[in-house]
């Protein structure tokens, strides 16, 4: 019921109680046991019915709520994880001379978090928008890499600022 079209819903919280109404009206103006038991009746059944669509949408927001948090908690991680590459970058006197150690560990992190984004926000847009991170160029290859690991931690702290967002898009092109 939570997923139902917009029309269902409006029918849901509008025609149930104006039909119970009207049979309320027909009941006090014709003074009928019958019509008093066909608007309780009706009533009840919509009252169950919006009863059971509240929970399905309790159910279906906690279940984002934990998705989020759990999603959090990973980008958090991934975050410190580029923060301490690029300590060891920034740190290393002969940076340049290890340039193909850096330039492996920076490549294979991006590809790592990347298929980890798709696989936890499958089609949500989340994985296109960390690899598309780039580097400057002008300064060499090591300032390439270097300055790329800077822009994929940038879009992921971006996806942690709207992770609210992308755990429902890919929620809801799941279904």
């Amino acid at each position: 019921m939570s997923g139902w079209p917009l029309i269902w819903k409006f029918l849901l919280g509008v025609a149930g109680p104006g039909l119970a109404l009207t049979l309320a009206w027909v009941t006090i103006k014709n003074n009928s046991m019958p019509w008093f038991w066909a608007a309780f009746i009706v009533a009840a059944v919509w009252a169950v019915m919006q009863g059971v669509d509240a929970w399905k949408a309790w159910r279906e927001e906690r279940a984002v709520h934990e998705d989020i948090s759990v999603l959090v908690e990973y980008l958090v991680k991934e975050i410190q994880h580029a923060a301490t590459i690029e300590q060891g970058i920034r740190g290393d006197p002969k940076a340049d001379k290890h340039f193909l150690k850096y330039r492996d560990e920076v490549e294979s992190w991006r590809t790592k978090t990347g298929g980890e984004l798709e696989a936890r926000l499958p089609r949500s847009g989340a994985s296109q928008v960390f690899l598309a991170a780039l580097g400057d160029t002008g300064h060499g290859p090591l300032y390439w890499e270097y300055t790329q690991l800077r822009s994929c931690q940038a879009a992921l702290t971006g996806i942690l600022g709207a992770s609210d967002s992308f755990v429902r898009r890919s929620r809801s092109l799941a279904k």
